[in-house]
């Protein structure tokens, strides 16, 4: 089975423009009951709101205007003990700081 096919969140309410782009460039509009694939871009407008189930059991909520990217790190679960930062999301941090914020 192709990532692009595997089903990463089930929409649970969908208010104003919500739109869902396809692995493949197709943009359509979601509703509750939708479900979200592997590589999807969600897309909220102006005043809109859309709540998900994540297959990782996360519910997520994004407001308006925004593009969420819908690839592994969305939908998967990580686990942090204390204040541990894996090496490298601490090492991505450390060259954004070295190239400065924008």
């Amino acid at each position: 089975m192709d990532i692009q096919s595997t089903i990463v969140a089930t929409v649970t309410s969908a208010k104003g423009v919500v739109m869902v782009r396809t692995a493949e460039g197709i943009t359509k509009p979601v509703s509750a009951g939708d479900q979200l694939h592997a590589n999807d871009t969600l897309i909220t407008g102006a005043g809109a709101e859309v709540e998900i189930d994540l297959i990782n059991g996360e519910k997520l909520v994004v407001n308006e205007p925004t593009e969420l990217f819908l690839d592994e790190s969305t939908y998967t679960a990580t686990e942090y003990s204390g204040n541990e930062i894996e090496p490298d999301v601490l090492q991505q941090i450390q060259e954004s700081l070295g190239e400065g914020i924008t």
